[in-house]
């Protein structure tokens, strides 16, 4: 027995163990295949039958004890065998589409001025805005990708998040601590309807949607009243905000309509970075 546990505890700290013991399990089912009445045939075939047997036994059981954590759900994304429709090709896309916006702001937020542009408050409050929005976002669709459906939690958790970054766009495009916070008063009311609201709230999307919707022309107003002069970016900004509004509300091209709208936060950060660091009233 002592010469025996050593080399065992060996093979198991190798990882080792259960490919012994599944090479075991075969071998005893040969036997007692093979010594039954109905076992006659083969040797190797019904060797090559029980391996299998037990490999796809020790499969169910790896399934059954790590399929449900979210770990697992990406590695069955990179799994060779895994079917990916429509909805979770879209999903992906709506996950890989929301990180050229954050670089597009963060490239203009540099060629205002390459060697000092980390210094400017506005470039750190708008950079924490997408810093803080990707991920949320990204969760919330990748969530949507693996499972056929969007978790409502993760969706409330987005959606906040965005508020949080327009309070930091008012900030940074206004530099009004009166504005800012009336912005904020207005994010906060729409974060505890949100999550401590009546239920049907919870569950309800398009109210949330338009609200935000507002919001961004809120916080977009300064760069009409807040400015020496006219400030000639909130042009392709309006036209940014009305294709993306019309492709995230109405989506006229289905379920496609979402990454489209993605894209077009790239030329909309683009002009906010720019606008974020012109000379104010």
């Amino acid at each position: 027995m002592c010469r025996t546990a050593e080399p065992y505890s060996t093979l198991k700290a190798f990882g080792l163990g259960r490919r012994c013991r599944a090479l075991l399990t075969s071998l005893s089912e040969f036997l007692i295949t093979s010594q039954s009445p109905n076992g006659a045939g083969n040797p190797l075939e019904q060797l090559q039958s029980a391996r299998g047997r037990a490999q796809k036994k020790a499969s169910a059981q790896w399934l059954d004890r790590y399929g449900k954590g979210s770990i697992a759900l990406v590695l069955k994304a990179a799994w060779p065998q895994m079917e990916c429709g429509e909805v979770c090709q879209v999903e992906i896309l709506n996950a890989a589409t929301m990180l050229p916006p954050m670089f597009s702001c963060a490239a203009a937020c540099w060629l205002v001025g390459p060697k000092a542009w980390w210094r400017s408050h506005a470039a750190i409050a708008l950079l924490s805005g997408w810093f803080l929005m990707v991920p949320a976002s990204t969760a919330s669709h990748l969530y949507c990708a693996f499972n056929g459906q969007y978790l409502p939690k993760l969706e409330r958790l987005d959606q906040a998040c965005i508020s949080i970054a327009s309070v930091l766009a008012a900030w940074a495009l206004s530099r009004s601590n009166l504005f800012t916070a009336f912005v904020g008063s207005i994010c906060i009311s729409l974060d505890l309807l949100m999550f401590a609201g009546p239920e049907e709230l919870h569950h309800h999307v398009a109210w949330r949607t338009e609200t935000l919707a507002c919001v961004v022309l809120l916080y977009l107003s300064p760069m009409v009243w807040r400015r020496n002069t006219f400030d000639f970016s909130i042009i392709p900004i309006c036209l940014c905000f009305l294709f993306g509004l019309a492709m995230a509300v109405w989506a006229p091209l289905g379920p496609r309509s979402h990454p489209l709208f993605h894209l077009a936060l790239i030329p909309f950060s683009c002009p906010i970075g720019l606008g974020a660091s012109v000379s104010l009233v």
